[in-house]
């Protein structure tokens, strides 16, 4: 849209896809290429907050988040009005913005059935983000991409074709299917080549009698 012009492409994508949403009170849930302090701060102006994972070298986040070195468990956190930026290291260091979060810890039950202490902002934004990490997650077991295409159109074709199996995968499950997503896509190659073997040929066989070109006249009456 044309009033967004002058903003940067992650900028510019945000304000457009929440145009018709603006002023509405909504909480906007993204991941590191669309957030920034900047998007943060232009949102409030729209009546609109927004959480997210952002990357700790991002303009007009602290310089102190580019060199921080923090053990396992240990919490960084700033707050400038309603716009709070974090650190957090578990596995691996995490950067996180929120505009309605401060460092609140909170207890949560792992796998392993033992408790430990998690920023609330990161267990929000699990909790919204989930569908999309479990669809990225699922889909890179088995990708029909190849590492190496080079053409784009192919990538985006062969990508688009993974989402539309994991989509009907989705609804088969919520109509009640028993079938892993392995077993699932399995299934579906094969209704897909028995349905192609009873196609017709495109073919045309090699001996037709009585060919128009060989016995009709090539040549007009004079």
């Amino acid at each position: 849209m044309e009033e967004y012009e002058h903003y940067g492409l992650s900028t510019k994508c945000v304000l457009t896809l929440i145009h018709e949403l603006k002023n509405n009170g909504y909480l906007l849930t993204t991941d590191n290429f669309y957030i920034s302090p900047e998007v943060a701060k232009i949102l409030l102006k729209y009546k609109t907050d927004v959480i997210g994972t952002a990357r700790g070298n991002r303009k007009g986040l602290p310089a102190e988040f580019k060199t921080l070195k923090l053990k396992k468990g240990e919490i960084k956190a700033f707050q400038k009005g309603k716009i709070m930026v974090l650190q957090w290291r578990d596995k691996k260091t995490l950067t996180m913005l929120s505009t309605i979060h401060n460092a609140e810890l909170v207890s949560v039950e792992s796998r392993k059935s033992t408790t430990k202490q998690k920023p609330k902002v990161v267990v929000d934004y699990n909790r919204s983000m989930g569908g999309v990490d479990k669809s990225d997650q699922c889909l890179s077991y088995y990708p029909s991409t190849r590492s190496r295409q080079r053409k784009y159109y192919k990538k985006i074709f062969r990508h688009l074709l993974d989402q539309a199996v994991w989509n009907a995968f989705v609804v088969y499950m919520k109509n009640g299917g028993d079938l892993k997503h392995v077993a699932f896509r399995m299934k579906l190659i094969e209704r897909l080549c028995e349905e192609g073997r009873g196609l017709p040929s495109s073919k045309v066989p090699k001996s037709i009698e009585n060919v128009a070109r060989l016995t009709g006249r090539h040549f007009p009456s004079l």
